[in-house]
């Protein structure tokens, strides 16, 4: 595996023309020469398409010793947007879950890995500290707390119950009472598939005055 994105792949030993690395990047080593300038350069080689790369000195690149590669940290929520992508409980591919069943759920993602095969998958955990599993990182968005990402909505809806409260933040301070909205009809433009479990609507009132988030069980649609 590449090191960095500012290595060399040489196409002869001429050392007159090459392209960058790409750090991350997996390529399958062929052979090795010992030059007589002292360095030791691989012959690498596309892992998918077998296609000859170049020679790339052997110190720009590193073994691993799974397809996966190493274990990068990694410390954001995403949510699963795409219900094409299972998530996988072992490299072997076997599922863990569905991508169905965790489609528009919210995990933290404590690891990224390389694949050998051109994906990257993240480790994912859910609420309570469980493993969820590996998934192709095309499968999710990111947000930018354990809100999630913003979704776009677009729905009129009623507030029917007095026990949940408008937020004005994520750190749940309360911008208005459920009783003090209670019946009253707002125009919900996004919501928020939060960490914890809960769907949460961003709400405005007739005149465009926004106020706050509400958990979505608080209220029922109009149209």
């Amino acid at each position: 595996m590449a090191n960095s994105s500012a290595d060399t792949i040489w196409s002869s030993f001429n050392f007159t023309k090459g392209v960058k690395t790409t750090k991350g990047k997996y390529l399958r080593v062929n052979g090795m020469y010992h030059h007589a300038n002292g360095s030791v350069y691989y012959s690498v080689y596309d892992p998918n398409t077998g296609a000859w790369k170049g020679y790339l000195n052997a110190k720009a690149g590193s073994f691993q010793t799974t397809a996966a590669g190493p274990k990068q940290p990694d410390n954001r929520y995403v949510t699963v947007t795409h219900t094409g992508y299972p998530l996988y409980s072992s490299w072997n591919w076997a599922i863990i879950h569905t991508g169905s069943s965790v489609y528009h759920q919210t995990f933290h993602s404590t690891g990224i890995y390389h694949h050998i095969n051109g994906g990257t998958y993240l480790s994912l955990y859910d609420v309570n500290g469980i493993w969820a599993g590996w998934i192709n990182a095309n499968a999710v968005e990111v947000g930018s707390g354990q809100q999630g990402p913003w979704f776009a909505d677009n729905r009129r809806v009623k507030v029917t119950h007095v026990g949940y409260p408008l937020y004005s933040n994520w750190n749940w301070s309360v911008r208005h009472t459920g009783s003090s909205v209670y019946g009253r009809t707002f125009k919900s433009t996004g919501k928020y598939y939060h960490f914890n479990g809960s769907t949460y609507l961003s709400l405005y009132d007739n005149s465009g005055a926004w106020y706050g988030y509400m958990n979505a069980n608080g209220v029922e649609v109009v149209r």
